[in-house]
C-alpha cells in the first residue's frame, strides 16, 4: 500500500470544452471520521483552459484531514479524483490535476504531485 502524501493545495486546470467548479470531499480520521465538503464561495467557475488552486489553509478544514479533489462539471458529467491525500499545513507539495474533454465524456487526471 503506497504512502498517503501530504500536501498544502490542490490545482485544477481545465483543457475541456466546458466550465467546471472544485469541491474537496474530506474526512478527518482523529475527529471520529468527521467529514465534510468544501466549496469555494463567489466566482469560481474555471472556463476553458483557465486554472485554480485551493490552498488547503483557507478553506477551515482541518489539519491532517484526508482530502480528495471533486471536479463539478455544469451541466456535464462530475469527476472526483482517485487518489487521498493528507493535508498539511507546512507541507510543500501540490497536487495537480487537469480535467478534459467534454461535459459528459471527460477525463479527470493526476499531472503530479510537487
Amino acid at each position: 500500500m503506497a504512502k498517503i502524501k501530504h500536501i498544502k493545495a490542490i490545482t485544477l486546470k481545465n483543457s475541456g470544452a466546458f466550465v467546471v467548479r472544485m469541491r474537496i470531499n474530506w474526512n478527518d480520521p482523529e475527529s471520529d471520521n468527521s467529514s465534510g465538503v468544501y466549496e469555494p464561495s463567489g466566482y469560481h467557475d474555471i472556463c476553458a483552459a483557465g486554472e485554480r488552486t485551493i490552498n488547503l489553509s483557507e478553506t477551515g478544514i482541518p489539519e491532517g484531514a484526508n482530502v480528495r479533489l471533486h471536479a463539478d462539471v455544469v451541466l456535464g458529467k462530475d469527476k472526483e479524483g482517485g487518489e487521498q491525500f493528507r493535508y498539511t499545513s507546512d507541507a510543500s507539495m501540490i497536487a495537480h490535476y487537469t480535467i478534459s474533454g467534454t461535459t459528459l465524456i471527460n477525463d479527470l487526471k493526476l499531472d503530479d504531485v510537487k
